[in-house]
């Protein structure tokens, strides 16, 4: 056995607490995050340390390597998963249980790090929709102790100078492989083992190299103060702007380094902030804490709670954790091999139990049985198959100019006026339901969408992935130069970025009017905090009826309402709001046909167009008539 180090406890309280902050939303800890890498750090030291000393001592062995890892992973997260799948199962919409049961597979399976890199950005505003998230470095370190103790035995046959060469050759290399794709692929560097071993190797290089730990008490005093200089330095100046991990990673990962060479060996005003009765009962909990925290975050926090809740909600992480640590974690690590073989029966059958239930779950898409007859069609809307054909087919699309089929897509019907819907999928989304509205009438609803791409000359998206839009809406501009429709119709989301739109937007609107162009802009589309859908079924769930007013995206109502106030300067056109039109009072209609308008949080059914379609041609028409 290493001998213990209550520092090392004192620095996982570093590390979960920030993460816990950070997860919770607390001001001020936005690069909490890099707690993370400070428990990959400590893994690493550990690790290392108890197999170098079994092997010095000649009783290691991979069978009782891994019992004791499993003793010390699944028990304090079986409840974790129980809980979850108990929460889903009653609570959870058919999309939302299939992430879920495919978290759970994965995070038995020890691979959801590789699952979330296939799903979404760690940063992105989706994350919180995931309740094992937080999972992925647990894979990490999994993935890491399956691998190295095969390979530690392997040249601990080596002289020691060959053995730490090795080990700093593959740090080097985890090192530069991280610093390099981070440039390229974010998601990648983020999410996989081969470029965060080298974290997990710097604690092992401190434990292999002895002259490292630090005895001399003014070194260890600088070591101590720099490392928790780094690592307070990230906390507080990080955020989900910085490009993480790559060469950001190295302070907390340095930082927690220093801490573990200097921190048994500190002055005492060093050791306090590290080994006072506080922190290091955080460290001693600080798994179950992290287990914890996240889905504790989803299910009760986001940004309408109130203060109250985030303080309930962090005494409660304390005392689950603390109960876990107590009654889960100490039990079964302190129970000797020989007497685990019915817990470990008990605790596989669990696994087995939780992974049946995730594969049942993906297979019955998301246990849609669970659901009244109602909701289980409002709950296909996730995968609307209408949308390519309501939006306009191939006149909605993100292909070269050159290849345009401009014929089908921009020239009216022989004898019949144009009108040009031009911008993005919200634009889009309303041709079905004009081109109809427009059947009988001298007018022709013509279109040049492409998804991302709200109608604003040289404007370049915030977004990497919407390149083209600038190329694009410069053609169309040309285009209508030549051949003037009766009436162009600007249309955006706006609610994205919506202040660095609108410069791009008002100057568009003047070169269009000044070049004697008929113009009229639409407002953002209905927006709800969550896709209709979802909603409708929530409620048909709680045996509620639906109050749109109650679900209305604030955000998309105050650009609505600055747009149709004048902080755009209109030029000369027409602004048409499309909540006011649609919306009396904020009571929007929600169904046509026993259809919800929208498939998602903003975009229109097939039905919805339909709708929109007819109360708005008549306006357009008008305007292109005047």
């Amino acid at each position: 056995m290493i001998k213990y180090r209550p520092d090392i406890d004192g620095l996982r309280a570093f590390a979960v607490l920030p993460i816990v902050l950070f997860h919770f939303k607390v001001n001020g800890f936005d690069g909490g995050f890099v707690g993370v890498d400070i428990f990959f750090v400590i893994s690493g030291f550990l690790i290392t340390s108890i197999i170098k000393s079994e092997i010095e001592q000649n009783i290691f062995t991979f069978k009782k390597f891994y019992l004791r890892r499993a003793k010390r992973i699944i028990p304090a997260f079986l409840p974790v998963l129980i809980l979850l799948v108990i929460f889903g199962f009653l609570k959870l919409l058919p999309d939302k249980l299939i992430i879920l049961s495919k978290s759970i597979i994965s995070t038995i399976l020890f691979v959801s790090n590789l699952f979330f890199l296939s799903e979404l950005d760690y940063f992105g505003p989706d994350a919180h929709d995931l309740h094992l998230l937080h999972m992925w470095s647990l894979s990490i370190e999994e993935q890491f102790y399956f691998l190295f103790p095969i390979f530690i035995l392997y040249i601990s046959k080596f002289k020691k100078s060959v053995i730490t060469s090795t080990i700093l050759f593959i740090f080097s290399l985890s090192m530069i492989a991280n610093i390099l794709l981070i440039n390229y692929n974010r998601q990648l560097a983020f999410y996989i083992l081969p470029t965060r071993a080298w974290e997990l190797l710097l604690g092992t290089i401190i434990s292999l190299i002895p002259s490292l730990i630090v005895k001399k008490k003014n070194m260890a005093l600088v070591c101590v103060t720099a490392g928790l200089g780094l690592i307070l330095y990230s906390i507080f100046t990080y955020n989900s702007t910085t490009l993480f991990p790559g060469i950001a990673a190295v302070p907390p990962t340095l930082g927690a380094g220093l801490i573990i060479m200097g921190g048994q060996n500190a002055p005492f005003i060093c050791r306090v902030l590290l080994t006072n009765k506080f922190m290091v009962g955080i460290g001693k909990i600080s798994y179950s804490m992290y287990l914890w925290h996240w889905p504790i975050a989803v299910i009760f926090l986001n940004e309408k709670v109130e203060k109250e809740t985030y303080f309930l909600c962090i005494i409660s992480l304390i005392l689950i954790s603390y109960t876990s640590y107590r009654y889960i974690e100490q039990p079964f690590r302190s129970i000797p091999n020989t007497k685990f073989k019915n817990r470990a029966i008990a605790g596989c059958t669990a696994l087995l139990v939780l992974l049946g239930f995730g594969i049942v779950s993906v297979y019955t898409d998301g246990m849609m049985f669970r659901l009244p007859q109602n909701a289980i069609k409002l709950a296909k809307f996730s995968e609307y198959e209408d949308r390519k054909i309501i939006y306009g087919g191939e006149c909605f699309s993100t292909i070269p100019w050159n290849e345009f089929p401009i014929f089908d897509c921009l020239v009216p019907k022989p004898g019949k006026r144009s009108i040009l819907i031009w911008g993005d999928s919200v634009g889009a989304h309303y041709v079905h339901g004009l081109k109809l509205a427009a059947r009988g009438t001298e007018f022709d609803i013509t279109q040049a969408c492409a998804g991302g791409c709200p109608a604003a000359l040289d404007l370049v998206p915030l977004k990497i992935s919407r390149p083209y839009c600038k190329e694009r809406n410069d053609a169309v501009h040309s285009y209508i130069t030549e051949h003037p429709p009766s009436l162009v119709v600007l249309t955006g989301q706006w609610r994205s970025h919506y202040k660095y739109y609108e410069p791009f937007l008002e100057q568009t609107i003047k070169t269009l009017v000044s070049e004697g162009i008929k113009v009229v802009v639409l407002g953002p589309p209905i927006k709800y905090i969550n896709p209709l859908p979802d909603i409708l079924i929530e409620n048909i769930f709680k045996g509620k009826v639906t109050k749109s007013e109650d679900y209305l995206d604030q955000k998309t109502l105050l650009v609505d309402k600055e747009m149709k106030n004048g902080t755009i300067n209109m030029n000369g056109a027409k602004y048409i709001s499309i909540i006011e039109e649609m919306c009396p009072n904020l009571n929007c209609p929600l169904y046509m046909n026993n259809v919800p308008l929208q498939w998602d949080a903003h975009h229109l059914t097939r039905e919805g167009s339909e709708f929109v379609g007819r109360k708005l041609f008549p306006i357009l028409e008008a305007e292109a008539n005047k």
